[in-house]
């Protein structure tokens, strides 16, 4: 059974593969820095619409102003000790821990859809020779990684910031 899966994950792998080689096969011939930059694009594309388009961006963002308010509300009483506050806001904690777990489910129903084609995504780009063998030197020394960079790292820095650009952009929560 088992085993079966595998097989049927690994034959849609290679289609995914093939059809990524005849779209998107050129950027290997440029240098990998460029490569592995047009990727984070792609991915980023991809992530951030599945996250605009499934998500309502209006629920979210007046779900996470109230969760903040309560949040807010909670260390202020917290902080001055005001048992009446404490006690009012103890009345809506139920409520506030249903939005966060709203939340949690509305952020990341998108993570699961995108989540294997990224997978797969990233199983081709680590099969190229151009992405394996890129390493940056970093003009600074990063605490934990050093002064260089392989083809993750400076997928992920870009990725990081082109993502956040987009979201801004689209003015998501």
């Amino acid at each position: 059974m088992i085993l079966g899966i595998w097989d049927t994950i690994g034959e849609f792998a290679g289609y995914f593969y093939d059809f990524l080689d005849s779209a998107l096969g050129f950027i290997w011939e440029w240098p990998g820095i460029y490569a592995v930059f047009v990727v984070a694009i792609v991915v980023g594309v991809i992530s951030v619409s599945g996250q605009y388009f499934l998500v309502d961006q209006e629920k979210l963002k007046r779900i996470r102003r109230e969760t903040s308010e309560y949040q807010k509300r909670l260390m202020q009483a917290q902080k001055t000790g005001t048992k009446k506050e404490l006690r009012k806001l103890e009345t809506q904690k139920k409520k506030a821990q249903q939005q966060q777990s709203e939340m949690m489910g509305m952020t990341m129903r998108p993570m699961f859809l995108t989540f294997i084609p990224i997978i797969i995504f990233f199983g081709w780009v680590r099969a190229q020779p151009a992405a394996v063998e890129l390493v940056i030197d970093l003009p600074f020394t990063l605490p934990y990684f050093g002064d260089t960079l392989g083809w993750l790292g400076w997928y992920l820095l870009c990725s990081f910031f082109f993502s956040q650009a987009l979201r801004k952009i689209l003015d998501m929560a």
